[in-house]
């Protein structure tokens, strides 16, 4: 377990070998290649995505046998110790990459939200890893001056508590994290 958290760390990602027997990994394919036939699933046209990259999103409200993997007994162990024993699973999708795709870029130079309802929680990640906050408590003066760094791009990165479900102009970040709330903005 150990290995795969440090792979994940260093790498981005890491692969459980065998972690899934057989009959599900068939459901699952099976799954799969039905809603491509009955939805069509084409590849996007832009690079982000992929020309020869076939994206199905949402796979946890399509049910059985999608339902299983986040909590698989192979998987969860390693889920929890990467993002915490108290994580909320809430998105499963599938990629399928053909040969001829481009890479992804990396998100190095993505303008990200870290956006969340729980202060302490905020604070911890601000605390881990030196980015800007920003809460009710912010002054006004201060908010402005970041929002226009965000905007500016001489800052990449932003904490925001619900405040920014108010302020924020979403269009200048690419990339939100919403660790805790219901935001719908």
């Amino acid at each position: 377990m150990e290995h795969h958290a440090k792979e994940i760390e260093e790498r981005g990602f890491t692969i459980l070998e065998g972690a899934i027997e057989s009959d599900l990994i068939d459901a699952l394919s099976e799954a799969l290649a039905r809603i491509e036939r009955e939805e069509r699933v084409s590849p996007a046209a832009n690079d982000f995505e992929g020309r020869h990259t076939f994206r199905i999103y949402n796979l946890l409200a399509r049910g059985v046998p999608f339902a299983a993997v986040p909590v698989h007994e192979r998987v969860l162990p390693l889920v929890e110790r990467v993002l915490d024993e108290g994580c909320l699973v809430s998105s499963l999708s599938s990629i399928g990459i053909d040969p001829g795709e481009t890479e992804q870029p990396l998100h190095a130079d993505d303008q990200v939200i870290i956006i969340g309802m729980y202060l302490d929680q905020l604070k911890e990640v601000h605390a881990r890893y030196g980015y800007p906050i920003l809460t009710g408590k912010t002054a006004v003066r201060e908010r402005r001056k970041l929002y226009q760094q965000f905007r500016a791009g001489e800052i990449t990165r932003l904490i925001v508590s619900k405040v920014g479900n108010f302020a924020i102009d979403l269009p200048d970040a690419n990339v939100m994290i919403q660790i805790s709330g219901t935001f719908g903005s």
